[in-house]
């Protein structure tokens, strides 16, 4: 197998932009009819974070996209030139207002690969605390590891990226 993709890829082409997102064409040889359209995200980061008594810190938040109130891990977009911790520790402190205690990077990931071009950068945070001068931005919803457990197997728990993030943390020992 040619691991070298840069080789295949002819041109890109911004076709739409916000500042959210891009959908690009992409001319490469592995599309001869036309463009491959993929939807480009800056890169951003996800966090299990884990409080002094080990509770999981959700958050809960209206998703336009699928037309529905959605639980998930805390993230966010990586701003520009901002290092990915630092990006983590941020979002982290703004959507719920606890700070981390300590990170522990466990490995990018992508979500959509056949057609979103981003990395997700994914942690464990642990002694997580609230702060007291700090307002969440989103509901918090703090459940201990079975009930996260419970909530995936019923389906109350289905973003896929939190699903992914909680069985690499299980994985290589966090939990």
């Amino acid at each position: 197998m040619n691991e070298t993709n840069t080789a295949r890829i002819k041109a890109i082409k911004t076709e739409f932009a916000t500042p959210w997102f891009s959908i690009e064409g992409v001319d490469s040889e592995l599309s001869p009819g036309g463009p491959y359209y993929r939807l480009t995200c800056p890169d951003s980061v996800t966090v299990l974070a884990l409080t002094t008594d080990r509770k999981i810190i959700l958050v809960r938040q209206y998703r336009l996209a699928i037309e529905s109130w959605s639980l998930e891990l805390p993230a966010g977009y990586v701003d520009d030139k901002e290092k990915i911790d630092t990006a983590m520790r941020r979002e982290m402190l703004e959507e719920t207002g606890f700070s981390c205690g300590q990170l522990h990077a466990l490995g990018p990931i992508n979500i959509v690969p056949s057609r979103v071009h981003n990395t997700v950068y994914t942690y464990v945070a642990t002694d997580c605390h609230r702060e007291p001068t700090q307002t969440p931005e989103l509901e918090i919803v703090l459940v201990d590891e079975p009930e996260f457990q419970a909530m995936i197997r019923d389906g109350r728990y289905n973003e896929s990226a939190g699903i992914a993030v909680y069985y690499m943390a299980k994985l290589k020992g966090f939990i």
